[in-house]
């Protein structure tokens, strides 16, 4: 989202999905969106910003908070199967994302600790192409919430280079993780750019039990 304008809207209509804006309120930021074509339910989003993150805003803005990063929540029904499905934002780094991370792997651990979920996850680490996601805050994510990552991009001995996510670094950002759900493929489109991101993309099959 960008001032006024939604492209999420425009995407949902031409595909005719449900819509859920992810920016809260009318906060400053590169916000996101969640689109569906089964009904969404218990929506909402939050602004994530941890104490460092908030004061180096506020200074950088003569007091004022920045763009927010964010997290998006909502459940859909798949085959009678509530599935929880979140989009997580965040260009923090270093500790203010050890903050973040850890704050959102608790929350997981906590209120939604049951049943099948998707997270994607689009962060500003690695800070380069020869650090392992593993070896990055990332990895609170997967840590006691039973979520594993679906390009194995977050084990500790992934192959380097990780295929690029992004165009413009050339670095891997964008992550797909996943629990109670047994995937049946993945793709990294880099011929659609559709932003500064490549489209990266997974399917699923309700878990055999």
């Amino acid at each position: 989202a960008a001032g006024s304008s939604d492209p999420g809207l425009a995407y949902a209509g031409r595909l005719n999905m449900q819509h859920f804006s992810g920016v809260p309120g009318s906060l400053p930021t590169a916000g996101q969106a969640l689109l569906s074509r089964l009904p969404m339910h218990q929506a909402s989003a939050s602004a994530l910003e941890s104490p460092s993150a908030a004061s180096a805003s506020a200074s950088a803005n003569g007091g004022a908070g920045a763009g927010a990063d964010l997290w998006t929540r909502s459940t859909v029904g798949w085959q009678g199967i509530p599935v929880h499905f979140h989009v997580l934002r965040t260009e923090a780094s270093g500790d203010s994302a050890q903050e973040q991370l850890r704050f959102v792997a608790h929350e997981i651990r906590t209120k939604f600790r049951h049943g099948p979920m998707v997270l994607v996850g689009s962060f500003g680490l690695p800070a380069d192409g020869s650090t392992r996601p593993a070896h990055t805050p990332i990895v609170e994510l997967v840590n006691g919430t039973g979520l594993r990552e679906v390009f194995g991009a977050l084990k500790f001995d992934a192959p380097l280079p990780l295929p690029p996510t992004e165009f413009t670094t050339g670095l891997h950002r964008d992550f797909i993780l996943y629990r109670g759900l047994e995937p049946v493929g993945k793709w990294i489109h880099s011929r659609a750019p559709c932003s500064d991101h490549m489209l990266v993309v997974a399917s699923f099959h309700a878990e055999q039990r």
